[in-house]
């Protein structure tokens, strides 16, 4: 008998003892509340699959974030998702990629120009840049002037759509009409002719036109503005300055065709 009193008595103070005491926690029956989760300040990533020209590891507000517009930019989203699938030879950007490219532009109204293996580094409603690890890429559309005569082959045609294709030593220049449903090529202008014509002279040495691709690789040229394609040939006043007529040329957009200036001597 006296065994279980003590046997009961050593259990009572044990289970005394490892209840904690009001001062420790509170106040009777006081609960401990779970620690807080730790979250990460910042913005939050956009979840997308990855796309070329489109970086799905950098951030929404990324400073390097392009705006886009899709009811500004609806005809330059449109013709790039019409090109045919041969434009933009350099680097393989394929048909159905594209179209996700406008998919994406139309809902989401952003592209991030990052620093990955394609790139996006310029975008307006008439003009759109690319680049990748050798080459870049560019768009720019010209507006038609309405009955423009130079311009046949596709009714209702509003636009001239020139594309540069620059990787390793070649330059390829090709040029389609547009008018706001389908895209058709034309021949109608023809920018390595034009560079012929106005900026090498006419009875230049052989020599120099040894390797037109490598010449037109050379050069520098901007698409950007929609009224005119400058052209800087710089790098041949220390080469080859007897090979030109000038360091630059200006081709103006007139809305029925390309009116080259005189071509100026700048370093």
């Amino acid at each position: 008998m006296l065994r279980s009193l003590c046997y009961y008595g050593c259990c009572l103070l044990l289970v005394t003892a490892c209840e904690p005491s009001p001062s420790a926690s509170g106040g009777d029956h006081a609960r401990v509340a779970p620690p807080a989760p730790i979250v990460e300040s910042g913005p939050v990533r956009q979840p997308q699959r990855i796309i070329p020209f489109i970086n799905s590891e950098q951030y929404y507000d990324d400073p390097d974030t392009l705006s886009v517009d899709p009811a500004e930019h609806a005809d330059l989203i449109a013709v790039v998702e019409s090109l045919p699938g041969t434009d933009r030879g350099g680097w393989d950007w394929s048909p159905a990629d594209r179209k996700d490219w406008a998919t994406f532009l139309r809902q989401q109204h952003y592209l991030v120009a990052g620093t990955g293996t394609f790139t996006t580094t310029a975008i307006s409603p008439t003009y759109l840049a690319t680049m990748q690890i050798d080459g870049t890429w560019r768009l720019s559309m010209f507006a038609l002037r309405e009955g423009a005569a130079n311009f046949p082959g596709l009714s209702g045609a509003t636009h001239l759509v020139v594309t540069e294709d620059s990787y390793e030593a070649d330059n390829l220049f090709t040029c389609y009409l547009y008018n706001g449903v389908e895209l058709a090529p034309t021949r109608a202008v023809d920018v390595r002719n034009m560079l012929e014509l106005h900026l090498y002279p006419q009875k230049a040495a052989e020599a120099c036109y040894e390797d037109n691709s490598w010449w037109l690789s050379q050069n520098d040229y901007d698409l950007s503005e929609p009224d005119r394609i400058k052209v800087d040939a710089s790098w041949a006043l220390t080469e080859r300055k007897d090979c030109l007529l000038g360091t630059h040329i200006v081709f103006r957009w007139t809305g029925d065709g390309f009116v080259a200036e005189e071509p100026t001597w700048e370093e």
